[in-house]
């Protein structure tokens, strides 16, 4: 999908520029994440590359806004309770080709998309304090999770998280992973595309650790595990330590 040309010679050549970078320095100097072709993995076909390629021409001078979804190739992959939670009034927001729940629409509104607090914020700062007063259930069928085991595994972790690594059994803790360059040099940059924002340059992915047993530790991604990011783990990783 990315071909250092786009559309146009005004946005070849800093598309080669990046791009360049990427394979000579294995990062680019800005996010360029969306160009990333590694984004588009096994479970894409030709149905959905055609439509997300006309999008992408159509979208090509619209302003983003948050919250803004594109209905293009949807839906491409949904879990086992998508239309349950549909027939609820979940609105769905794709990422990479899963349907995720973003908020429950019980009132048949539209949203009106802005810069600020809009007219579904209430809502969505309702469910928010009934999960946190009560109880609540989340499907994580669109996270990653990762098993990392070992004797090295609170060395493997501390080495590219920002927080302290969770030592006491059923303690979970919010992670930030940083990059081989952030490793090197104050840690330089990249970034996530996660929840329609971007995660500031310096950090690969936002994660929870819960240590489940002695040497055992569950990572939850916040989101799909692209393949570059299979990549600089394994490169980061020590003798004495198993993923899985």
């Amino acid at each position: 999908m990315f071909c250092a040309a786009s559309i146009g010679i005004t946005h070849g050549g800093g598309a080669g520029k990046y791009m360049a970078q990427q394979i000579v320095h294995g990062d680019s100097e800005i996010n360029m994440l969306e160009f990333e072709p590694r984004r588009y993995m096994s479970w894409v076909n030709k149905d959905y590359s055609i439509e997300k390629s006309k999008e992408q021409y159509r979208r090509m001078y619209v302003t983003p806004m948050p919250h803004d979804t594109v209905e293009a190739g949807r839906p491409m992959k949904t879990s086992g309770i998508y239309k349950k939670l549909k027939d609820q009034g979940a609105e769905y927001y794709d990422l990479y080709g899963w349907e995720k729940p973003a908020w429950f629409n019980k009132e048949n509104i539209t949203e009106e998309l802005s810069y600020r607090r809009n007219n579904i914020h209430s809502i969505i700062q309702k469910e928010c304090e009934h999960v946190s007063e009560h109880v609540g259930i989340i499907d994580l069928s669109t996270f990653s999770k990762y098993e990392i085991t070992g004797e090295d595994s609170f060395t493997f972790l501390d080495r590219l998280c920002s927080n302290i690594i969770p030592k006491k059994i059923g303690l979970k803790i919010v992670e930030k992973i940083k990059t081989a360059n952030y490793i090197e040099t104050v840690f330089k940059i990249l970034t996530a595309y996660l929840y329609h924002s971007m995660v500031p340059k310096g950090l690969r992915a936002i994660l929870t650790l819960t240590l489940i047993a002695p040497l055992n530790i569950l990572g939850i991604f916040l989101g799909k595990i692209l393949p570059s990011n299979k990549t600089f783990y394994l490169n980061n990783i020590m003798l004495c330590v198993k993923i899985k």
